[in-house]
């Protein structure tokens, strides 16, 4: 029904219906349908074994785990943000937060002899200016942070110090960010602009591993897990790349590298999850985790392509470094699930 309703309200427009037609529900019939079996084939699974079911180790439930509450939350939230996104892109005082900002990473530059100096929101050096913009300051990472704070502290007197220290905590995320132009590395404008991307996934690798294996064992899972991401996005992944969709079409809009980047890094996160925490689950679930992760990548990247082609829209950088995210976090959560219920 609603395929039927949305292709009528564009019969009009020949080049829009074509993309809706031909690319885009079709993927998402196909991506819908694959989430539906696997959430059935989960509940089908641990129906049976509830009287049967074995206790969980004492390793695991010494752990808290991730919560509906906090997956529910951190939707919600990412949701009300973007919606009130044209408020803070377009606002002097996010603004003049920037140029706080540039200001401050000019003045530790200059502690350290570094030849730096902020005009505005602009960061002047030695390899030319870098801008911070409203889009610089305004993360995905916000909501997250807002949603961890908001399911995990039990009383409002404790969430209040973590919601307060958002805007702290932030800024100084944002000076960091800026002073990675000082690094000696090729590219510093990628690595300024893949800051809080690379971050959270790094964020999210330790976790894992704190929650799977917590103690001392933890960081040694993490950074095997890490290491092994990096490595893959490093060696195999201009190869990767080159042989995936992106290059098979014709280029998209994408000023920071960041639909360019999304494919190898994804495949890097998912290893880098799977060797942090989640061995257990067996490399055939991984492997079929691994293989939906591909065809989601191919079925949104055709999709953008569609839509840029036959309607005109492209896809926002912020929004490509979430589906970067989010991508290889649900899959392996699904894969983790059906696990899960077999046990």
């Amino acid at each position: 029904m609603l395929r039927i309703g949305t292709l009528g309200q564009v019969a009009g427009d020949a080049s829009l219906f074509n993309a809706l037609h031909l690319y885009v529900w079709p993927a998402v019939l196909t991506v819908v349908i694959a989430v539906y079996v696997f959430v059935w084939i989960g509940v089908v699974d641990r129906a049976p074994a509830l009287s049967t079911r074995t206790p969980v180790p004492t390793s695991l439930a010494s752990h808290p785990r991730p919560s509906a509450r906090f997956a529910w939350l951190t939707v919600i939230f990412l949701l009300l943000f973007g919606a009130a996104s044209p408020l803070y892109l377009d606002s002097a005082a996010v603004l003049a937060v920037g140029g706080f900002i540039a200001g401050a990473a000019a003045a530790l530059l200059g502690v350290v002899s570094a030849e730096a100096h902020a005009t505005g929101n602009v960061l002047w050096t030695t390899r030319g200016g870098f801008s911070v913009t409203q889009e610089c300051i305004s993360t995905p990472l916000i909501p997250v942070y807002l949603a961890a704070v908001v399911a995990y502290a039990g009383t409002w007197r404790s969430r209040l110090p973590g919601i307060l220290a958002a805007g702290p905590l932030f800024v100084a995320l944002g000076i960091v960010r800026l002073l990675i132009v000082a690094l000696p590395v090729p590219s510093p404008l990628f690595f300024v602009h893949a800051f809080y991307q690379v971050l959270l996934a790094a964020v999210l690798v330790s976790v894992a591993a704190a929650w799977r294996h917590g103690g001392r064992d933890a960081p040694r899972h993490a950074v095997a897990g890490i290491a092994l991401g990096t490595a893959f996005v490093v060696v195999l992944g201009p190869l990767y790349t080159h042989l995936f969709a992106y290059q098979r079409v014709p280029a998209l809009d994408d000023p920071q590298g960041a639909l360019a980047l999304l494919p190898a890094f994804q495949v890097g996160l998912y290893l880098a999850l799977c060797t942090a925490a989640f061995a257990a689950a067996g490399w055939r679930r991984l492997t079929l985790g691994l293989v939906m992760l591909l065809f989601t990548q191919t079925a949104g990247m055709l999709a953008l392509q569609a839509l840029a082609t036959h309607g005109g829209w492209i896809a926002h950088t912020r929004d490509a470094r979430g589906w970067a995210i989010a991508g290889p976090v649900l899959i392996l959560a699904a894969v983790m699930g059906g696990h899960r219920a077999r046990r």
